[in-house]
């Protein structure tokens, strides 16, 4: 009987961290008062011969407001511009979306050998949401995960550079929406690369308890400004998910844990015998 529950504690643990422990969107409120906004937004400038030759943006505005002229999220936008001049060449590419998910984004710069030392392609890149969300049940978790991913190459000259900004919080108003929260998080990253050449992984991991029958206020912002110079490329990737978890890892790992030294002991025991 006892190795009977010791193999239902293992598969339980494993079924809670691989399955059951599954993350779900943001469940934003959805109604005329105390909507959801979303944002996507997309950048890309040409600098050449002492002006910008190109300088255009689109935005998409997205929420959970029936009665507004904005649509259904996600809110996303996508843009590709290119340029030449005699020899040179510059080329930029944005891609930004916002949803119950998350923010992802996805930009690229580049010039040729041919431009002038001072002449380069810029990329501005942003997604942020902000709105209220209900929790009816119990052992439920904000599952914040931030991965920038960037690579390149720098040439002699002026460095390429990458900058980064990820701000969020958010307020917990109790069991009634008023003018009354609490900030239970808040987070504001902001980095600088130059000089990049070789791929880099940048994270970070965020798990906030939630309380049932509780509203709460989400804010999230993220943004990468790129830029490359004579012979440069610059690729940047920013996944922001934001995600409700009903089982943190550690717990699933404390179901688990029971089953794996139970099933150790079994062997030894009939290694024993």
């Amino acid at each position: 009987m006892k190795k009977e529950l010791l193999i239902i504690s293992l598969i339980i643990g494993l079924i809670v961290m691989f399955g059951i422990a599954q993350a779900d969107p943001i469940p934003y409120h959805w109604g005329t008062d105390y909507y959801a906004n979303f944002e996507a937004h997309s950048e890309i400038g040409v600098w050449s011969q002492g002006q910008y030759v190109i300088d255009e943006s689109i935005c998409d505005n997205a929420d959970t407001n029936p009665s507004e002229w904005h649509h259904n999220p996600p809110a996303e936008t996508s843009l590709s511009e290119s340029y030449s001049y005699e020899s040179g060449e510059w080329s930029g590419d944005s891609y930004a979306i916002s949803d119950a998910n998350g923010i992802y984004l996805s930009s690229t710069v580049s010039t040729n050998p041919y431009v002038n030392a001072d002449d380069n392609t810029y990329s501005k890149t942003y997604g942020w949401q902000n709105g209220y969300f209900y929790i009816d049940s119990v052992d439920k978790f904000l599952k914040v995960d931030f991965i920038l991913n960037l690579s390149g190459n720098d040439s002699i000259g002026r460095s390429n550079h990458a900058g980064v900004d990820l701000n969020w919080y958010l307020n917990d108003y109790g069991t009634e929406l008023g003018d009354s929260y609490t900030r239970i998080a808040t987070v504001s990253i902001n980095w600088n690369f130059n000089n990049i050449n070789n791929p880099s992984i940048h994270e970070d991991h965020w798990l906030i308890p939630l309380e049932k029958g509780h509203w709460y206020y989400l804010f999230a912002y993220a943004g990468e400004t790129l830029r490359a110079y004579q012979n440069d490329l610059v690729n940047g990737d920013i996944d922001l998910s934001l995600q409700i978890s009903s089982v943190p890892i550690p717990t699933a790992g404390i179901l688990l844990l029971p089953g794996v030294l139970g099933l150790i002991g079994i062997r030894r025991k009939v290694f024993k015998t």
